[in-house]
């Protein structure tokens, strides 16, 4: 979350509506701020998760099996010496909801450098969050308000003096389709906004973005297929003509298998296949020039390994060098279960 209100005040006055506390990085889980990562949920899916327990389940986002209690991951970067540098790690502790309810930020000597906590209320609720140092002073913390459907309408993100940090607002229709979203800054001015359509069945179709005195940017498009998986998204400019276009296509089992996108004139900027394994993981990622040649520099293979319960232990990405396949990257991940 890592905005939050700090001090003995703000604690002793939240602690009245917290039921747990959690290290997510702060209460305030980050809202989409354009179309490009809207969720591919329709508003009948968005219905079903107003039952607080399963929507603020955290196992099925992170795409882990089982129950899970601690998750630790750490990506290392392999040289061509085929030395291993960490690029990063983390650690996520779950409550037996599947809930985050702490997360571990590391430096890249594999040292804890800050620590979050969100907090839930009795309605299941991610109300706010606090992160802190390595030495527990607080950094930064977050608060998150609801409506009566459950709906976020509000994080606000506050610094360690208890100064406003930024804010966003979401406004919602009666199908719990967040139709547009806010962004202030610290003084409490609005700085930009968006505004989002959606079509019969709840996905997005347009979105429209405004600046702080209300004129309208930016401009986009979708379209979608009866399963929900974006088929094609079309930024515009200012006087309405395309700026870029982006199409996709699927397997049966709805895993993206094409992305290409195309420049205002309609030209094949780079494209992307994409190949998965029968676990659904991604084994091959392969970028293709517009001329339809491979861009080996861009492209990539990827490996797994499993624990019993079926999640990976460790990832490997590959690129071609030289014609052969050589190993860039590793990511290493270890489960403890409830």
């Amino acid at each position: 979350m890592r905005n939050i209100v700090p001090g003995i005040f703000l604690m002793c006055t939240l602690s009245a509506f917290f039921v747990s506390c959690s290290n997510s990085g702060a209460g305030n889980k980050p809202t989409a701020d354009s179309m490009k990562t809207r969720p591919k949920m329709s508003a009948k899916e968005r219905l079903a998760k107003n039952n607080i327990v399963e929507r603020h389940n955290d196992w099925p986002s992170m795409s882990l099996l089982g129950k899970v209690k601690l998750f630790t991951e750490t990506d290392y970067l392999i040289s061509p010496q085929r030395k291993k540098e960490i690029n990063y790690k983390r650690k996520d502790s779950f409550d037996v909801s599947g809930r985050v309810i702490k997360m571990y930020g590391f430096n890249r000597e594999g040292t804890i450098e800050w620590v979050g906590t969100t907090c839930y209320n009795k309605d299941g609720h991610d109300t706010a969050g606090f992160d802190f140092d390595a030495h527990g002073k607080m950094l930064d913390s977050g608060i998150n308000r609801f409506d009566s459907r459950g709906n976020n309408i509000e994080s606000i993100s506050i610094s360690k003096e208890g100064n406003l940090r930024r804010k966003q607002t979401y406004k919602f229709d009666d199908k719990d389709n967040m139709v547009e979203l806010g962004f202030y800054n610290k003084n409490g001015k609005v700085t930009s906004r968006w505004t989002y359509a959606y079509d019969d069945n709840g996905f997005v179709k347009a979105g429209q973005d405004f600046d702080s005195s209300d004129k309208p940017g930016t401009r986009q498009s979708r379209r979608y297929d009866d399963k929900g998986n974006r088929l094609e998204s079309i930024s515009y400019k200012m006087d309405g003509s395309i700026e870029s276009k982006y199409l996709s296509k699927y397997d049966e089992t709805g895993k993206e298998t094409e992305f290409a996108e195309y420049n205002g004139k309609d030209s094949l900027v780079s494209k992307e296949t994409m190949k998965y394994n029968d676990k659904g993981k991604k084994i091959e990622e392969i970028v293709l020039k517009p001329d339809g040649s491979v861009d080996e520099k861009r492209s990539s293979y990827y490996d797994y390994e499993y624990d019993s319960t079926g999640n990976v232990i460790k990832k490997t990405q590959y690129e071609m060098k030289g014609g052969k396949k050589e190993a860039v990257r590793v990511t290493e991940s270890e489960y403890v279960y409830y």
